[in-house]
């Protein structure tokens, strides 16, 4: 059970380091096992005695942070379905999800949404064992990004013991138990959330920032001799542009997975040449967890732009009206996972979404969250962009991903958004919408 930690204490971790939060200008928090343990115990009986437990939804409202993980795992401890959500929410987006969630208690400093408790709530409330609960639902995921509005992702099997299925892809990723896993997302992402769930199954050392900095990030892969990191390609790009990066010290990291988003090629061969193509490794998935793909650093150099092949997954290519597409077509993608994460028995849905929002999916069972893309001869899987970002321009289709990735490319680009506006003309044009790297001297 998640909240129990106890093959970990019995593997004498309790005096170990389990979670380090870096702040810019050098400033860290660290706890060991033991106070994870004491402070997620507090936050758990905090949140039963506010009406929290198996059946029920929690939210957190907070930043990186240690109390971050800790309402976390409190909520996750007894059993608790958790939400987190971004803090920079505007205040009616955020409410829309409250109203979605109805949580019966949320973690944060907001003092103007109901059923808040303050963090600091739990300093004085007994860390005496709480019975632990395995959370069913197991967890919730705000998220717009496959229907362009914003939406509860709910995940309904059990969140039981991912250690068997992980073990298996860390091992191939070179990742080893208690290893020293820096999570460079916000904890709110499916990808942070997911990754701490991971880390304290794993025994890692999880090392965390409460907002990104790419230098703050070398620094800290130095200093504790990070091991493996979780980063999303704007985080990679980011790292790759600091003026010193070619003479800092990667040695320490066995592999590096990221996800998220498409991975412009120049950012993966930077990183290849950084730190080598077999430590490189990339998975491709949804929030709703329909499926997934995973290449290494190795395969993708021979096939420069795949995602990888499918991992404990079916993958179909289809048309507008259905029809299964040969290879090398690009159609709109479906996928059926055959238990790939571990909070899935396979037994029912995948996700379900509050709401009312649907996904699109086939009477056999494989579901399609609008992305495009084709499968190679070897049944590897390459992105083109989501269907409501397609730009038809003069009858012909742009993907605008694969623009912003060459856009991205030069110096003087900190990021870039690639839509398509209205022409009278051509139907839509194409509008890049540039963040200079210098906004005095825009290239």
């Amino acid at each position: 059970v998640i909240g129990g930690h106890g093959s970990l204490w019995a593997e004498g971790k309790a005096d170990g380091i389990a979670l380090r939060v870096g702040q810019r200008g050098g400033a860290e928090r660290q706890l060991t096992w033991s106070e994870v343990g004491a402070a997620s115990k507090r936050a758990a009986r905090l949140l039963l005695e506010r009406g929290a437990g198996p059946g029920t939804k929690g939210a957190i409202g907070l930043p990186n942070s240690v109390e971050h993980v800790v309402a976390l795992l409190g909520g996750w401890k007894i059993g608790a379905c958790v939400l987190p959500l971004d803090v920079r929410l505007p205040a009616p987006e955020r409410d829309a999800l409250l109203e979605l969630a109805q949580p019966i208690a949320v973690v944060t400093e907001w003092a103007d949404v109901a059923n808040a408790v303050a963090p600091s709530a739990w300093a004085d409330v007994s860390a005496d064992p709480v019975p632990d609960a395995i959370p069913h639902p197991g967890r919730a995921i705000a998220s717009g990004g496959s229907t362009g509005r914003s939406k509860i992702i709910v995940d309904p099997s059990a969140m039981a013991s991912p250690r068997g299925i992980y073990a298996l892809l860390l091992t191939s990723l070179g990742v080893e138990h208690a290893a020293v896993h820096m999570l460079g997302s916000p904890l709110f992402h499916n990808f942070g959330n997911g990754q701490v769930m991971v880390s304290v199954y794993e025994a890692h050392t999880m090392v965390i920032m409460e907002r990104f900095d790419a230098a703050l990030a070398v620094d800290l892969i130095e200093k504790h001799g990070v091991t493996y990191a979780s980063l999303v390609p704007t985080m990679m790009q980011r790292i790759l542009r600091l003026p010193d990066v070619a003479t800092r010290d990667f040695s320490s990291l066995n592999g590096i997975l990221h996800t998220a988003a498409v991975c412009p090629a120049w950012v993966k061969r930077g990183w290849i040449e950084l730190i080598g193509a077999a430590k490189v490794h990339e998975i491709f998935g949804a929030t709703e967890a329909v499926g997934a793909c995973l290449i290494h650093g190795d395969e993708w150099l021979e096939r420069p732009g795949s995602v990888g092949r499918p991992l404990r997954t079916q993958i179909r290519v289809l048309d507008d009206d259905g029809n299964e597409l040969p290879t090398g077509e690009v159609g709109e993608i479906f996928m059926r996972q055959d238990g790939i994460l571990p909070t899935h028995d396979t037994s029912g849905p995948a996700f379900q979404y509050l709401g009312g929002a649907t996904a699109k999916a086939t009477a056999d069972g494989f579901t399609s969250v609008g992305d495009l893309g084709w499968v190679d001869a070897e049944g590897f899987l390459f992105l083109a962009d989501r269907r409501v970002d397609l730009v038809i321009t003069g009858g012909a289709n742009v993907y605008p991903a694969e623009v912003e990735a060459a856009l991205s490319e030069h110096p003087g680009v900190r990021d870039v958004g690639v839509i398509g506006l209205p022409d009278d003309d051509l139907g839509k044009r194409v509008h890049a919408i540039v963040e200079p790297a210098d906004a005095s001297a825009p290239p």
